[in-house]
């Protein structure tokens, strides 16, 4: 919490002060910033739990500044932006009654910044960069870590690469190949048993314990040390060149090693990737679908919730973070999973409201109010939980 700009709002819950207060004091204590602000009620009322000024007197103590105690000094903390964090004790139902209120009456400001968003989450999400290679990911007490480093430091080697070839192949095919490879860039080292003995020494006098290190049974080992390092741009188009020569040869000839295992990752999962977003958000469609009996409401829904997805992976875009290949997927399934939960809740709310002779605004409001405080504490539970796997 060191550095973090917290305002601490209290309202007139005073039951929850003290707890609100030791709370306050462990934010202190890790290095947070805290401003406190006070309701009318919370800071002139006196209770049977304390007196206002004792709490007053204590709340600015701990913060170390005065209490923003007026509308006229509480209105710049929106435009201005000047807090990481706002923290409401407690949030009353008085409370989330008048955040639902606020979002429904303007909601052409919350459908403005819904617009002004999009564009950016949209390409954040599509710009995200991620790493495939989770051995280099390893933290730098591991040995393979440091064993990977050391090698490339010293010898300036990156991945390498292997081709299983029919050890009938012929020796000058075997060679020719050979000369093709190592004029690929990127490639530091190129060598089959045919190209280390040469053409000059008949494969019959090399000692058998040398000829099994490349031949053994219908196949033969070629190897190929590359510059670059496994699961980049560079590498990956080096395995296709590779690939084009190789096959010029010898048709079941291929190309393995962690490289070329990498690039068929990276094929492979985003286009399952992509497979399993279609079918993830096609599935919760037609569930709202047959749950509401309305086209409109999971086109609604499901946008609204895609969008949500879009903002949380699009962070990463902007803040320079790469994540694992892996975590797209993660997120953005497990998000649609839970988000289409409170998105049937709020909808079942409203659409009960509006059978009950609601209009369409009250409705809403009621229908969001009623829903706001099982919706935090779910997503707060929810973050918890994902929050403690990062750590």
């Amino acid at each position: 919490l060191a550095g973090l700009k917290i305002g601490m709002a209290f309202t007139g819950s005073f039951c929850t002060y003290k707890a609100a207060i030791e709370e306050m004091k462990k934010m202190a204590e890790e290095g947070a910033e805290l401003y406190p602000i006070m309701s009318f009620q919370s800071q002139n009322i006196n209770s049977r739990f304390g007196s206002c000024s004792e709490f007053k007197n204590k709340i600015e103590e701990i913060c170390g500044r005065s209490i923003i105690d007026s509308i006229e000094t509480a209105e710049p903390i929106g435009p201005s932006g000047f807090l990481d964090i706002l923290i409401i004790m407690p949030c009353t139902g008085n409370t989330i009654a008048k955040l639902a209120n606020g979002i429904t009456k303007h909601y052409g400001i919350v459908l403005i910044l819904f617009l002004v968003i999009l564009v950016p989450a949209v390409y954040g999400y599509i710009n995200t960069d991620v790493y495939y290679d989770l051995a280099g990911t390893m933290p730098q007490s591991a040995f393979s870590k440091m064993a990977n480093d050391k090698i490339t430091d010293e010898y300036g080697m990156g991945a390498t690469h292997m081709i299983i070839a029919p050890s009938n192949m012929p020796s000058k095919d075997s060679m020719n190949m050979i000369d093709e490879i190592k004029k690929i860039e990127g490639v530091k080292l190129a060598a089959s048993l045919d190209s280390v003995k040469g053409p000059m020494v008949p494969e019959e006098v090399v000692p058998d314990r040398i000829k099994e290190i490349f031949k053994n049974g219908d196949y033969q080992m070629m190897i190929i040390a590359s510059e670059y390092a496994t699961a980049s741009d560079e590498v990956n188009k080096q395995i296709d060149e590779i690939n084009e020569v190789v096959k010029k040869y010898s048709d079941t000839a291929m190309v393995i090693g962690e490289a070329p295992c990498t690039k068929d990752l990276i094929t492979i999962t985003d286009q399952d990737f992509q497979r399993v977003s279609v079918v993830s958000i096609g599935a919760i469609f037609l569930i709202i679908l047959l749950v509401f009996k309305s086209i409109s409401l999971p086109v609604v829904l499901v946008a609204v919730i895609e969008f949500a997805i879009f903002v949380n992976m699009g962070l990463p875009a902007y803040t320079g973070t790469v994540i694992p290949f892996i975590a797209s997927v993660v997120i953005g399934t497990i998000q649609l999973g839970a988000t289409v939960d409170y998105a049937i809740l709020m909808t079942t709310k409203y659409k009960k409201n509006r059978s009950l002779g609601m209009e369409k605004q009250p409705a809403v409001s009621k229908a969001l109010g009623d829903s706001m405080m099982s919706i935090i504490v779910s997503a707060l539970c929810f973050f918890a939980a994902t929050f403690g796997v990062g750590c």
